[in-house]
C-alpha cells in the first residue's frame, strides 16, 4: 500500500502559533467591535445631519446629534444611543401621533452594513494572516 507523509517544518513554532489564534481572535474582535462602534456613532450623527432616505430631523441647537454617544457595556458589546441628556430623540426616531418617524438608527444600521462587516472580516483576515506568518 502506498503512503503519504507530510511534516511540517518547525512544528514547534507552528504549534504555538495555532494555539496563540484562539487569544489573537478574541482581541481582534474586540477591537473590530470598538472600531465599528465609533464609526456608527458617527454615521448616526450624519444621517440626523442630512436626512439621509428620510426627513430630516430637526435640528435647533445640534443637541440631539451631539448627544449621540457609544458605549462599551462589554468585551463584546458596545451600544450606540442617545444620551440622557437627549430623550426626545426616541420620539423622533419612533415618530408620535402628531410626528412621522425619522428612524435614523435603522437607516444607518441598513445603509452602512457593508462597511460595519468590512472592520470584522478585515480584522480576522488580518489576525489569520499574521498566525500564519508566526508558523511559516
Amino acid at each position: 500500500m502506498n503512503e503519504i507523509s507530510i511534516k511540517i517544518r518547525n512544528e514547534d513554532k507552528f504549534l504555538r502559533a495555532f494555539h496563540r489564534l484562539q487569544f489573537d481572535m478574541a482581541d481582534g474582535i474586540q477591537k473590530a467591535i470598538l472600531a465599528a462602534g465609533v464609526f456608527t456613532a458617527g454615521e448616526v450623527k450624519k444621517v440626523i445631519t442630512t436626512g439621509e432616505s428620510m426627513f430630516k430631523s430637526p435640528i435647533d441647537t445640534g443637541a440631539m446629534r451631539r448627544g449621540i454617544q457609544m458605549r462599551q457595556t462589554g468585551k463584546l458589546r458596545v451600544i450606540v444611543s442617545p444620551s440622557r441628556l437627549t430623550p426626545y430623540a426616541l420620539f423622533v426616531h419612533e415618530g408620535t401621533r402628531y410626528m412621522q418617524p425619522r428612524p435614523f438608527f435603522e437607516i444607518t444600521a441598513r445603509s452602512r452594513q457593508g462597511k460595519i462587516e468590512k472592520f470584522f472580516n478585515d480584522r480576522i483576515s488580518g489576525v489569520i494572516r499574521e498566525t500564519v506568518r508566526k508558523a511559516s
